[in-house]
């Protein structure tokens, strides 16, 4: 019976965690995409190369959880449908001061990328990048093995850690 319990206060406590990690708080957007990038080589397998600055974006807290969600969901796009052995996350301020962040997999491609009735994910990024007032720029073409996602958001400043 206890071994149960444990069992159930753990999944409680993982749940929780991946429904707003507290190092999004804490330690800010980097370092929570940081660990969701070692969870899902651990968990999936797929190498995921990360650069990710150190610094803290000007994003309130709302704004923080949505990218990080946009995140969460293009690599379980990756695990789910890109049939990729690694992928690269990168974060960062683009050159007119918004915040970039690029997912980019060495999978199939995506063919056709116009979301429909089976691209719920991508029609939640497409939402939630909209809700952001940022962009969503999708690359996979044939020549392109495995496809580039780029969403920005606009941010006020970048403070340095």
């Amino acid at each position: 019976m206890q071994e149960l319990t444990d069992r159930v206060i753990q999944s409680v406590h993982d749940i929780s965690w991946a429904l707003r990690p507290g190092v999004l708080d804490t330690l800010g957007l980097s370092a929570a995409i940081e660990w969701l990038c070692t969870d899902f080589q651990r968990r999936v397998g797929i190498r995921c190369h990360r650069d990710l600055p150190t610094q803290r974006f000007d994003l309130v807290a709302d704004d923080v959880t949505h990218v990080f969600r946009i995140s969460q969901e293009l690599l379980n796009n990756v695990a789910r449908h890109a049939h990729a052995s690694s992928v690269e996350v990168k974060l960062g301020l683009d050159d007119n001061g918004n915040l970039l962040l690029e997912v980019r997999d060495d999978g199939i491609g995506m063919g056709d990328i116009t979301p429909g009735a089976q691209s719920l994910g991508l029609l939640g990024i497409r939402e939630r990048v909209q809700q952001l007032r940022g962009t969503l720029d999708i690359t996979s073409t044939p020549t392109l093995k495995g496809t580039l996602v780029r969403v920005t958001v606009p941010c006020r400043t970048a403070q340095i850690i």
